[in-house]
């Protein structure tokens, strides 16, 4: 959920960290990535919106978005953290299961959703992408990318 988290809120939480000498672990970080197959013409257009939607504020201040969890790890790189991350992207392949095919769609609503509010002058092609995305959703898959960070003091 760092995504969601102002620059100051995470400046707050390394200093509360760093002053406990404590380990920290973060888990599903979103980066960013949203890698549709197939592609579709307004994918990255989408996925701007999306991108400028998660950037406002959620309650803590305007949120980072993707940009979390750099802006962490220079964080606690900056307070002498060892840093350690690994990818854990999300695949999902409707075909694989129910519950993959109803988190494939729930992505495509929410996704359109947001952007949608952030540019409601767009309604009629982004319901256009949220269609053809249902529509290829047995067919294709989504790779949703995450990172894991590990800091240790």
């Amino acid at each position: 959920m760092l995504d969601l988290v102002s620059a100051d809120w995470l400046q707050r939480l390394v200093s509360h960290a760093v002053a406990a000498r404590a380990a920290m672990l973060f888990t599903l970080s979103v980066d960013g990535r949203h890698d549709w197959e197939p592609g579709d013409p307004l994918d990255s257009t989408v996925g701007r919106l999306f991108a400028r939607h998660q950037r406002r504020d959620k309650g803590f201040g305007p949120a980072l978005g993707a940009a979390a969890l750099p802006a962490l790890r220079r964080a606690l790189q900056g307070s002498g953290y060892r840093v350690f991350s690994a990818a854990s992207d999300w695949r999902i392949h409707s075909l694989e299961s129910a519950q993959a095919g109803a988190l494939h769609h729930a992505l495509v609503d929410g996704i359109a959703h947001a952007a949608c509010e952030q540019e409601p002058a767009s309604l009629a092609a982004l319901e256009a992408w949220r269609q053809r995305r249902h529509a290829n959703a047995t067919a294709g898959s989504l790779r949703v990318g995450h990172v894991d960070l590990l800091a240790l003091p």
